[in-house]
C-alpha cells in the first residue's frame, strides 16, 4: 500500500472507530515494524500541527493506538 494511502486509510480509522492495534496496522498496510512507527511518527505529527485538539497516545492497558482530545 502506498505511504499516503495507508496514513489517510490509518487516520480515518482512528476517526471513526477512535483507536487501532499494531497488528491492525501492519495488517492494513503490509509494512514492517520500522515503517509502521513511521507512520504514526506521521500522524502524530499532523496531529500536533494542524488538529492541535487532538492527540495519538498508545494505552498499555489496551494495546492499542488512541486518539484523544
Amino acid at each position: 500500500m502506498k505511504k499516503d494511502i495507508a496514513i489517510l486509510v490509518l487516520y480515518q480509522t482512528l476517526v471513526n472507530s477512535g483507536s487501532f492495534s499494531f497488528d491492525f496496522l501492519k495488517k492494513i498496510t503490509d509494512c514492517s515494524k520500522r515503517t509502521c512507527n513511521r507512520y504514526l511518527s506521521d500522524i502524530r505529527f499532523f496531529l500536533k500541527e494542524y488538529e492541535k485538539k487532538h492527540e495519538l497516545i498508545y494505552s498499555n492497558k489496551t494495546k492499542e493506538y488512541i486518539l484523544v482530545e
